[in-house]
């Protein structure tokens, strides 16, 4: 038997908690919303943003943070150890797909 999971929200006009289904229980997606393209043509401080998280010295920083943390797996089911050879493989797609924001 299932059971229903209620989270509470706080409406933006007054202080009164409601109760709201989670989505996963009324059938509803689950996951991040669409995405929009990080490099936006007429914004170049966006363009130069993601530039800056894809500079090789950011991302290994990043890649040992959550080495050394021993991150569990994302959402995808991706553990640490499978994390390397996966963008060994795949980074010069993954990051022209950041680069253009179309992953």
């Amino acid at each position: 038997m299932k059971q229903h999971k209620e989270v509470e929200k706080k409406s933006p006009k007054s202080s009164s908690t409601e109760h709201v289904k989670s989505p996963e229980l009324k059938g509803g997606s689950i996951g991040a919303d669409p995405v929009v393209p990080i490099t936006d043509k007429t914004n170049p401080k966006g363009t130069r943003l993601i530039m800056q998280v894809l500079e090789k010295e950011n991302l290994n920083v990043a890649y040992y943070n959550v080495v050394g943390n021993k991150g569990s797996a994302g959402v995808d089911g991706m553990t640490v150890k499978e994390l390397k050879p996966y963008l060994k493989e795949r980074w010069t797609r993954l990051q022209s797909e950041l680069e253009r924001g179309t992953y």
